[in-house]
């Protein structure tokens, strides 16, 4: 569907950007459905999960938010795209992921 590749055009946005800037984050991405933990290492399981920074995940929240992308406040939660979400939009938020990762590194 048409929320499934903009799903995959925001997941590998978000990888280049996380590889890009060598930032411990990974993402997992099924569909429209994105979450980004902020560990170095692969999650694949809850375990996985709650050994990610959740404090750091907090700040990116913020940061986010400053930048006008609106996302789940838990590290838990996943982001939903949908038929709504524009280009723009999803160049908008990979803009601000940029701008996050960097602000986040210092």
């Amino acid at each position: 569907t048409d929320s499934t590749a903009k799903g995959e055009r925001l997941a590998a946005g978000l990888r280049a950007t996380i590889a890009k800037t060598g930032a411990p984050v990974v993402v997992n991405q099924i569909g429209s459905l994105l979450a980004p933990f902020f560990t170095p290492t692969e999650v694949s399981t809850f375990v996985d999960a709650k050994g990610s920074d959740v404090g750091m995940y907090a700040r990116y929240f913020s940061e986010m938010l400053q930048r006008g992308i609106y996302l789940a406040p838990a590290q838990f939660e996943a982001m939903f795209l949908s038929d709504a979400h524009s280009g723009e939009d999803l160049t908008a938020t990979l803009e601000a992921f940029q701008q996050t990762l960097e602000a986040l590194s210092h």
